[in-house]
């Protein structure tokens, strides 16, 4: 498959998975939007936005990285439900090329002899992950764009991780370092935007583990 297909392949899914959710994003507010929005059309009159930002209860962790999302919506909240929702679509769209980024990563370690069936597999694995019905409820409800935003600063971590192996035989010191920050940073964003990004590091664990094959790292930084 040349490279031109697979670009036309890879914009039709995209396409493909943004005009599936599209219709959605006319949907409404739910209990929880309004239970964990109800100050953002106060931000400028009477709220900071330190304030909003860092007054969430949705989790123990208050998800300030998920409520600063929401900020440029202030105007016109509530009302507003088919730019917010347009957005949760967005990053589902981007959702599904970080996973199908990482697939690709994945396989190119585990078996690269054959780079045409890893991308059919890599562009399989993203467009069913990204038409799952479990995930509608995650996309056309408001606020559960906290765990959309989850998934993405958790898998641009992953994605970080699993290209730093690149740099390991020739440098390992350099590998681990971008490795262990693009985990760390993109852990800490995932657990600020939702608590369940938590289980980052053990999806990274996981996939060194069961999937990572021709790296010759030093046993000291192994």
């Amino acid at each position: 498959m040349t490279h031109p297909l697979r670009i036309a392949l890879l914009s039709s899914v995209i396409i493909a998975v943004y005009l599936i959710y599209l219709p959605g994003v006319g949907g409404a507010l739910y209990y929880d939007d309004h239970a964990n929005l109800r100050h953002l059309a106060q931000l400028g009159e009477g709220k900071s936005l330190w304030d909003f930002v860092f007054s969430g209860e949705a989790g123990p962790l208050g998800r300030p990285v998920a409520l600063l999302s929401f900020v440029p919506h202030a105007d016109g909240w509530p009302e507003n439900v088919k730019s917010i929702l347009h957005v949760n679509v967005l990053i589902h769209v981007f959702n599904m090329l970080l996973l199908f980024a990482l697939t690709r990563l994945v396989l190119a370690r585990f078996d690269p002899s054959d780079d045409a069936r890893n991308f059919r597999v890599a562009i399989s694995a993203a467009l069913l992950w990204a038409v799952l019905p479990l995930l509608v409820s995650t996309t056309l409800i408001a606020i559960q764009r906290m765990a959309g935003l989850a998934a993405f600063f958790g898998l641009c971590g992953l994605v970080g991780f699993v290209w730093g192996y690149r740099f390991a035989s020739r440098s390992p010191r350099a590998a681990l370092a971008l490795q262990l920050s693009a985990l760390g940073v993109g852990t800490a964003l995932a657990v600020f935007a939702k608590e369940s990004g938590a289980l980052i590091p053990i999806f990274a664990l996981l996939i060194d583990f069961l999937l990572i094959r021709n790296v010759n790292y030093e046993v000291r930084y192994r």
